[in-house]
């Protein structure tokens, strides 16, 4: 035997939300991608890593670099010549991760260390590992996340160096708004 309930509360707050569906239904694309800012373009992220790259042979690192959107998928990637075989799938997991909890490489390992369960559980949900730790920015507009970037196959803080080049060269003085923490 089924009860329903039809109290004018109940059938009220039925009414409410149709009313809400019936709006969000009729919103146009243009109502969505106004009230958002676009990842970086391929574009874009070339030039990221084209400058991560020039900075790092400039160091005598052979890195790689990683360009995610804000949902953690690949936007672009680059390995320089001589970089070691990994560090491609290492970059592109700092990225992810950074870009899925809106939080740099530092700030990321603060996270899984206070929350390590949590954070190994959201981890097994995407498709690589999230590797916490030095190498990765995020991207902001303001505050909205863009997506994040990436690097491997120098020392963490090296890799944040050459990530923070990429930026600079792409967003000029807006890098340094997007490589603040934010939480």
């Amino acid at each position: 035997m089924v009860f329903v309930d039809q109290s004018a509360e109940s059938v009220a707050a039925l009414d409410a939300s149709a009313t809400r569906w019936r709006i969000a239904a009729t919103a146009t694309a243009a109502d969505f991608v106004q009230n958002s800012a676009m990842p970086l373009s391929y574009p874009q992220a070339q030039s990221l890593i084209a400058a991560a790259h020039d900075h790092a042979r400039a160091q005598g690192w052979t890195i790689a670099v990683a360009v995610v959107d804000e949902g953690g998928s690949l936007v672009a990637l680059g390995r320089m010549d001589g970089a070691f075989p990994l560090a491609s799938q290492i970059a592109e997991a700092k990225a992810a991760g950074t870009a899925l909890w809106h939080r740099d490489g530092e700030r990321l390992a603060e996270s899984h260390e206070a929350h390590e369960g949590f954070f190994d559980a959201v981890g097994r949900l995407v498709r690589l590992p999230l590797i916490p730790g030095p190498g990765s920015v995020l991207i902001r507009d303001g505050d909205r996340v863009l997506g994040a970037a990436g690097a491997s196959g120098a020392s963490g803080d090296d890799d944040r160096a050459c990530v923070e080049a990429g930026l600079s060269a792409v967003l000029g003085s807006r890098a340094s708004e997007s490589q603040s923490d934010w939480s």
